[in-house]
């Protein structure tokens, strides 16, 4: 019988403990990404996988095709995946969503992975930086990132990165290293535009790295010179090959004209991840993760005959670059767009390893400094574990105010997107121009066909309605009063040829507000008419607190439309609240007489 030791249970219990801490992160991202995940293409995604999508539904899919540029980037592996997952779930863009979800989770794992290999010291210590690692890495700032389909493009470069350092490290030998680091860098490439970056991160860091592992590696060091050199000239010429510059980005003529809002672009780039959304606040952290960045990078060189440092700081730095590098490319291609194009959230999954090359980075040179008695008098040591202190403070500080700042746009982005969905699916009987275009695709006379082509080949759902009578859609399993989705408050002439129509919508059966409210018109010859959909946002305090349900805090509507939209005569005026998911409608109480 084995013998119990109770010091061995309590550390077993705080190794659980601190392992529970490091992934809490990753757990309290779950529910954001259930609440506000929406099934619906948006934008790019008309392009990429749609086109595609058409073509394979039609059995005329070519190589051509699938590597076909858009915009600055060549999607061949992202087209492949995304039309697998179509055919298998009728293009249901919520498992894109896991997708993304689960290479975040490989990141997070090939960041901690790295640190074994490199980070000396106690087990609690790497948990401790992967914890800080995972507060970036699964943070909502990436929130166009988490509920955009398309998007699992930005995160596929640095996991192939991470994934390149770690087989760096291994003990595979030459041939099958650099063919593994080929694949990667070609995947990188075939993802996303800046995964062409690779080519010049990975195979660099691997010829050091087996360098510092071992003298007499030159045969390794030989193939991975080679492999590199030739992966990355076919790949370049290839994806060159008939290569056009997208018209509607800016010169980069951009960054010469205006140095100094280059200098401003690149640092708000790389410091937006901890701004909470603010200009300032993103260039000061951009500023000092640069300075941080660039002081443990002048320490390691420096000190570069300490092999074992090198050895450890190399992946770093190598994610650090690649950051930098990835801000330097935005930064000359997008500047001429003014600098609030720097905060755009999809960005942040390229910057935020910047930051977590820096906590890295400090760890393994802070050590290698006590170590070697760099530091040696106490007050220095006091001091650089003030500073220290304050920059982790300093850091979670930004991180929740950030977090919370994100979380409630992924919440309004779900609220519009819930909106834009109703209006998709009644795009055939009720024109809403102003919100497809902003939220679904820029081109309301393009994207129509595009929505019933779609809906054709069942690759939407649910699908289009297919009749203007809203009576069709009305719930006949359940009874529910009109009071109990809300009202039909008012309806007023706001002037000479335009109607205001205002009101509340609820659907109980989720405890939330209406995904959009339908308006429909009547006459005694004919049945309710859908012609106008209204957007339920508008504060409703009152509500909430007549239904003791803070969840109801925006659940009044309202709508202006033009007095033509009605007929001449006598009508009836009605409201429904709409549930996207269900594709059903719910009467509102108080339908209103109108004349025309």
């Amino acid at each position: 019988m084995k013998s119990f030791s109770i010091p061995r249970v309590i550390a077993s219990i705080f190794e659980t403990a601190a392992i529970s801490v490091a992934i809490l992160p990753v757990l309290l991202l779950v529910p954001l990404l259930v609440q506000n995940a929406v099934n619906l293409p948006l934008m790019d995604q008309w392009y990429t996988p749609f086109a595609a999508l058409l073509k394979a539904a039609d059995g005329t899919l070519s190589f051509s095709d699938l590597i076909a540029q858009h915009n600055e980037s060549r999607k061949f592996f992202p087209r492949l995946l995304f039309l697998g997952m179509a055919f298998l779930t009728g293009w249901d863009t919520r498992y894109e969503f896991l997708v993304i979800f689960l290479v975040a989770c490989l990141i997070a794992c090939q960041i901690y992975r790295l640190s074994q290999i490199t980070i000396r010291g106690s087990e609690y210590k790497r948990l401790f930086l992967i914890l800080l690692a995972n507060l970036l890495i699964f943070s909502p700032v990436q929130s166009d990132n988490w509920l955009w389909g398309i998007q699992l493009i930005t995160f596929v470069p640095i996991a192939c990165i991470t994934a390149g350092l770690i087989i760096s490290y291994s003990n595979f030998k030459a041939k099958l290293k650099t063919l593994i680091l080929v694949c990667l860098c070609t995947v990188s490439t075939y993802s996303y535009a800046n995964g062409m970056l690779s080519w010049f991160i990975v195979f660099p860091s691997a010829i050091v790295i087996s360098k510092l592992l071992s003298k007499q590696e030159f045969k390794t060091q030989r193939w991975l010179i080679i492999g590199g050199a030739t992966g990355c000239t076919l790949n370049l010429v290839l994806y060159f090959y008939n290569y056009v510059k997208p018209f509607q980005t800016p010169s980069f003529s951009a960054v010469l004209l205006h140095p100094f809002d280059a200098v401003n672009f690149f640092l708000i780039f790389l410091g937006a991840s901890l701004s909470n959304q603010r200009l300032e606040t993103a260039r000061i952290v951009g500023l000092v993760l640069t300075i941080l960045f660039g002081y443990v990078c002048f320490y390691t060189l420096r000190r570069a005959e300490d092999r074992r440092l090198l050895r450890c700081s190399i992946p770093w730095i190598a994610i650090g670059t690649y950051s930098c590098l990835s801000a330097l490319v935005t930064t000359a291609g997008r500047v001429g767009w003014g600098l609030e194009v720097a905060m755009i959230s999809r960005y942040t999954t390229f910057s935020l390893y910047l930051s977590i090359s820096v906590v890295y980075l400090l760890s393994i040179v802070i050590a290698h400094a006590l170590e070697n008695c760099y530091i040696k008098r106490t007050r220095t040591k006091r001091t650089v574990e003030g500073l220290l202190l304050g920059l982790v403070v300093s850091f979670l500080v930004l991180h929740i105010s950030t977090y919370l700042s994100y979380s409630r746009v992924m919440a309004l982005n779900h609220r519009d997107r819930l909106h834009a969905k109703a209006c998709l699916q009644w795009i055939n009987f009720v024109e809403e121009k102003p919100t497809i275009e902003a939220v679904i695709y820029p081109n309301y006379d393009w994207i129509k066909p595009k929505i019933n082509q779609l809906n054709q080949y069942h690759f939407l759902n649910p699908a289009l309605i297919e009749s203007p009578n809203i009576l069709n859609l009305v719930a006949t399993k359940e009874q529910h009063s009109p009071e109990s989705h809300g009202y039909l408050d008012s309806v007023t002439r706001s002037s000479e040829k335009e109607i205001f129509v205002s009101g509340w919508a609820i659907l109980p059966d989720r405890k939330q507000a209406a995904d959009a409210v339908i308006l429909t018109y009547e006459t005694s010859q004919s049945e309710p008419k859908a012609f106008a959909i209204a957007e339920v946002m508008n504060e409703s305090p009152d509500i909430a607190q007549h239904m003791k349900y803070e969840g109801y805090r925006s659940v009044r509507w309202s709508k202006t439309f033009p007095l033509e939209k009605l007929p001449k005569g006598e009508t009836k005026l009605s409201a429904w609240a709409f549930d996207t998911e269900k594709r059903q409608a719910f009467p509102l109480a108080n339908p209103k007489p109108f004349t025309r």
